[in-house]
């Protein structure tokens, strides 16, 4: 009975020890989580409107680097860390306000979930143009050899200030891009007051959302 009730505390010793063991892997493999480092300092630079907006080729800088937050996404995932994860990771660390860390890391997520569904990540030759800054292309059936491009949410004719911001940034395929128009679409007043307080518009360019709003509510009547 002794020897019995000795093995049971051995094995309960154990059994402590692999829990312990398992939650410090855990924790560790969380810290390690390189991608999420590299995004978050995309995503830093992205928030930095003033040096974005003066540099030259700003779009250009502002696309290629959500290329690459895409690229870095795939990375992770195939490391075996969650998508979500690692957009919290990356967002909490960057210089964005509270309200706009969701507004960016919802719309990232939205962005790899279409690039999955276009299955841009089925060619490895993809992965690579956006590590590089590039377009990729789609591969399935309906948009295959399409170019997966960047359009906005809210155009830039209602909120240039907008332009850079990861919260705008929306990828689609090239004739769906082109197919955009200045129209405000599905952008409701609710969506203009929570982009104003995280000053992702001007007061300007609200005003002029509200405006375009109320003119559109009129029309349908």
């Amino acid at each position: 009975m002794g020897k019995l009730f000795s093995f049971l505390i051995i094995l309960g010793g154990l059994a402590g020890c692999y829990f312990v063991y398992q939650d410090y892997a855990t924790k560790t493999k969380e810290k390690r989580n390189s991608a999420a480092e590299e995004i978050g300092r995309l995503v830093d630079m992205q928030c930095r409107r003033e040096v974005t907006a003066e540099a030259e080729d700003a779009s250009v800088i502002s696309e290629g680097n959500l290329f690459r937050i895409m690229a870095l996404l795939k990375q992770a995932e195939d490391n075996d860390y969650s998508v979500s994860d690692t957009l919290r990771k990356a967002v909490d660390g960057s210089s964005a306000r509270p309200g706009e860390k969701r507004l960016i890391s919802d719309m990232l997520s939205d962005n790899y979930r279409v690039l999955k569904q276009l299955q841009v990540f089925d060619e490895l030759g993809n992965l690579l143009k956006m590590e590089n800054g590039s377009a990729p292309v789609a591969r399935a059936a309906e948009w295959e050899d399409e170019r997966v491009v960047v359009g906005y949410v809210l155009s830039p004719l209602h909120a240039p200030e907008a332009s850079f911001s990861l919260a705008n940034l929306m990828l689609l395929p090239e004739s769906a891009r082109n197919m955009q128009t200045a129209a405000l679409g599905t952008f409701s007043t609710e969506m203009a007051k929570k982009w104003l307080v995280e000053r992702i518009i001007t007061p300007e360019s609200h005003q002029i959302i509200l405006d375009q709003l109320l003119d559109k509510s009129k029309s349908a009547y």
